[in-house]
């Protein structure tokens, strides 16, 4: 067994990456081995658990990331990071298979009838060989590490990055992801030298040791006060640790953690000049376990995608006070979760009252959309609906929102809620407008609409159940044809088994009109989305609101209607219930 082995050592086979999780024998076999977890999961054999005998966990907690290599294995070697510097930028030994005897030549490449040499990475190299000029650098995978050795305590002896403030001052953004840093100290050792730097992406990186000594601390002061933007995300890290390391940078805005696979947040300390936090692809289940970032004062863009979202509690729990984020928060990105209740979306505006952008596509709740009579909905329906439900937003799955469209489904949400208290009793009508809080505030702007209830408890033998009431009204033509002190509009109750040619003559003669030259339209009023579908989602970006149409980028609405088509049959083949508003209107000749 080699003597550098630990428990926590990072190690690279063929820029796969792994941690040393065990260090000794194996039921069953001879020598020893090291348990490792690989950071793709799909690599490894097991969970640590191996013939019925468990010998370490694996920190992701995935079934197969975990497996045993002999300590003998020849492991990728490590880089320090000006190594890497000279590696990635001014290497001469470019990969791209075009070298002869290190130098690459030109080639001529066409473009229809033009020609043009396309540039050798030898020249490309030698473009950016002053590393004094380097403003962004990228050294992910590259095996960079900046540790020297492991004390006996355990503790890390960092390599020295004196070098780096006069090799590349100038950087302003550093990309560290996916190398065998082990320590923070190792990053800080690197990020200490450059004071200007004011990005820094740390992804995929499994540290053992997340501490400062304060000496370190105070070393780096430059850096903590200068850098905006960190991103820490796939390093099965506890919101503790991210914490402490974004709590030491005292004006960071924007925080990247995604993919720590966090399942709520504790109370910890953050900068308070954080404006954007992302914690996509965790494992939280109430909206509640983001808690602790609601007091944040200046914090505008909230990213909780692919979650496991589906609740939230608004009022006060276990002695908590309600969920209430700062008006600065505007910007709420919730897709991919497992949201599957109105309630939820109704919520949603008193726990962000700044709420004006919100992504909720592909959620449950729009992949099985009923309407109150149980008929199927579209995604354009859920769409309307949400817009309809949260009166401030201006933006929905990255479209923005114009003045129609919010008139278009608010008038549709209206219309929905009147349909399902019709098709229920006036006892029912509380109940059911609890869960739909605006529906006051829509019927101030809007009116109140018509709530016409189906009859209850009648006798299938009398004759009321046996009617139909329709009210006829004249429109187009038909109403230009009507001289001074005719009818316009009449109310007449049908015997349902009366076919529509019946209806028709009863019609024409009440209105002094040629029953062969009618239309009669019924007016459901029930609304429909008769709009495109829009630009939605993540693939958003691919149209602009510039490219898209008036009708495109709005969703129109309109109520469904139903011709009672001239026939023997029924007029009840085509109306539903006992009362029918219908249309009447003339043929063209």
């Amino acid at each position: 067994m080699t003597a550098d082995s630990y428990i926590g050592k990072r190690l690279s086979f063929n820029s796969h990456l792994c941690t040393v999780r065990y260090i000794g024998q194996v039921r069953g076999t001879w020598g020893d081995w090291l348990g490792v977890e690989w950071d793709d999961p799909g690599r490894g054999k097991h969970s640590g658990e191996y013939n019925g005998t468990r010998y370490f966990e694996c920190l992701s907690g995935e079934p197969t990331a975990g497996s045993f290599v002999r300590p003998n294995r020849p492991s990728d070697p490590s880089r320090n990071f000006l190594d890497a510097l000279r590696y990635k930028y001014a290497s001469d030994n470019p990969d791209d298979g075009t070298s002869v005897h290190g130098h690459s030549e030109a080639k001529i490449i066409t473009f229809g009838t033009k020609a043009a040499e396309e540039i050798g990475f030898d020249k490309i190299r030698k473009q950016l060989a002053d590393f004094h000029e380097l403003k962004v650098v990228i050294l992910d995978g590259l095996g960079v590490s900046q540790l020297s050795r492991r004390r006996e305590d355990g503790g890390a002896v960092v390599e020295g990055a004196a070098r780096v403030r006069e090799t590349c001052p100038k950087i302003l953004e550093l990309e560290l992801s996916r190398n065998l840093f082990e320590d923070w100290a190792e990053v800080t050792s690197v990020c200490e030298e450059l004071d200007r730097l004011r990005s820094l992406r740390i992804d995929g990186t499994r540290f053992r040791d997340i501490n400062l000594a304060t000496a370190d601390h105070r070393a780096s002061k430059p850096v903590y006060e200068g850098l905006r933007s960190l991103s820490i995300q796939y390093g099965l890290l506890t919101w503790q640790q991210i914490a402490s390391i974004a709590s030491s940078f005292v004006r960071l805005q924007h925080l990247l953690c995604g993919g720590n696979r966090l399942r709520e947040l504790s109370h910890a300390t953050l900068p308070d000049s954080l404006t954007v936090v992302s914690l996509e692809e965790g494992l939280l289940q109430n909206l509640d376990d983001a808690r602790p970032l609601s007091r944040l004062p200046h914090l505008q863009k909230l990213v909780l995608k692919r979650n496991r979202i589906a609740s939230i509690d608004v009022e006060a729990v276990d002695e908590k006070s309600p969920l209430v984020f700062q008006p600065s928060l505007t910007d709420v990105d919730l897709s991919y979760n497992l949201i599957s209740s109105w309630d939820f979306i109704n919520a949603l505006q008193a726990v962000f009252p700044g709420l004006i952008s919100l992504r909720v596509a592909h959620n449950p709740l729009y992949d099985d959309l009923r309407s109150a009579d149980g008929k199927i909905l579209n995604a354009d329906d859920g769409y309307m609906l949400t817009i309809a439900r949260l009166a401030p937003l201006e933006s929905l799955n990255f479209s923005t929102i114009s003045a129609k469209e919010r008139l278009n489904a608010e008038s549709y949400y209206l219309s929905s809620i009147a349909r399902e208290l019709s098709k229920n009793p006036e006892s029912a009508e509380p109940a059911i407008l609890r869960g739909h809080p605006r529906y006051a505030a829509l019927c101030g702007e809007y009116g109140e609409p018509n709530v016409d209830r189906a009859i209850e408890a009648v006798n299938p033998n009398s004759l009321a159940a046996r009617l139909v009431r329709f009210q006829f009204y004249l429109a187009g033509k038909a109403l230009d044809g009507v001289k001074g002190g005719g009818l316009s509009k009449a109310e007449i109750e049908i015997p349902k088994r009366y076919s529509v040619y019946a209806v028709m003559g009863i019609v024409g003669k009440k209105f002094n009109l040629e029953p062969v030259r009618l239309r009669l339209i019924w007016e459901t009023g029930e609304y429909e989305v008769k709009g495109q579908d829009k630009a939605e989602g993540e693939e958003s970006d691919m149209v602009s609101d510039d490219e898209l149409s008036e009708d495109e980028r709005s969703r129109e609405i309109g109520e469904r209607e139903v011709e009672l088509v001239p026939s023997s049959r029924p007029a009840t083949t085509w109306i539903d219930g006992h009362v029918a508003k219908v249309r009447v209107e003339l043929k063209r000749r």
